[in-house]
């Protein structure tokens, strides 16, 4: 039986940056080969041994690798989880949302995106098209920046998911650019908050209405938006007002998968 190696084509960092070098040495642990010696990391990447020595031993400091006391074979440790932990949470978040925004799309017959948010914009993650002929669609990785849109209101109403984490220049720029003054964007705000969704009304484009909905986790505290998003025309305040409740009612569905409760709500 001849074992599959993963290393049979070179993995050279793609610069000569640093954070190239590292990356190269751990895109050489995989499934099939969790271990891996000095000499097999060298060969596979390029680099001298002692280039690589070096590296493993600043990343087993960092406890992002651990070295095997038996056959001095280095593999992956405990320590990347706390790098990659957020993104893993937005991962079962997709997983979590899915059936719900689903059954949005499928009541409402308009599309519903999963969006989270990395401190500046708001980042499509997951998407269900509507059905109907025109829709709105959006791809997977488009972010939003402009207070214009309703997931950037919705995470900037709870400061970004983290307490005095703002939106790059909306105190002075964007509400005025949007007829608010900062006062007046305060209290839009605080109904925000109090409503538990946000309206983009033909604000960021003519043609398009987007209601956004927060999603909590069991602590309490923001983790996403569910977005639902429909050509104007079709689109009348009278349907807006009816769309809103179901998107909450949604983004609270998706939050109780994840063990939200309204006695945890801050």
């Amino acid at each position: 039986m001849t074992k599959t190696t993963t290393h049979s084509a070179p993995q050279a960092p793609r610069s000569n940056s640093t954070i190239s070098t590292v990356a190269a040495i751990l895109r050489c642990f995989t499934v099939d080969e969790p271990e891996c010696g000095v000499t097999e990391i060298a060969e596979a990447v390029g680099l001298h041994k002692s280039s690589v020595s070096r590296t493993l031993r600043t990343l087993e400091a960092e406890r992002m690798v651990a070295q095997n006391p038996e056959t001095k074979k280095y593999r992956l440790n405990w320590g990347l989880l706390s790098i990659v932990g957020p993104l893993l949470s937005h991962l079962d978040l997709r997983s979590l949302a899915y059936p719900t925004m689903k059954e949005l799309a499928g009541q409402t017959r308009e599309t519903v995106s999963l969006c989270v948010f990395d401190g500046v914009e708001a980042i499509v993650v997951e998407q269900v098209q509507g059905t109907e002929m025109i829709r709105h669609v959006t791809p997977i990785g488009t972010r939003y920046l402009s207070l214009a849109h309703a997931t950037v209101r919705v995470f900037h109403a709870w400061g970004g998911g983290e307490p005095g984490l703002k939106v790059e220049g909306v105190d002075e720029v964007q509400p005025a650019v949007l007829g608010w003054s900062k006062e007046s964007y305060d209290q839009h705000c605080a109904e925000i908050r109090e409503r538990l969704y946000a309206v983009n009304n033909r604000d960021s484009n003519a043609d398009e209405v987007g209601i956004a909905s927060p999603i909590f986790d069991h602590r309490g505290g923001i983790v996403g938006a569910l977005l639902l998003a429909a050509p104007a025309f079709r689109t009348s305040e009278e349907r807006i007002d009816t769309l809103c409740p179901a998107v909450r009612e949604a983004a609270e569905t998706v939050g109780r998968s994840m063990g939200f409760t309204r006695e945890n709500f801050r």
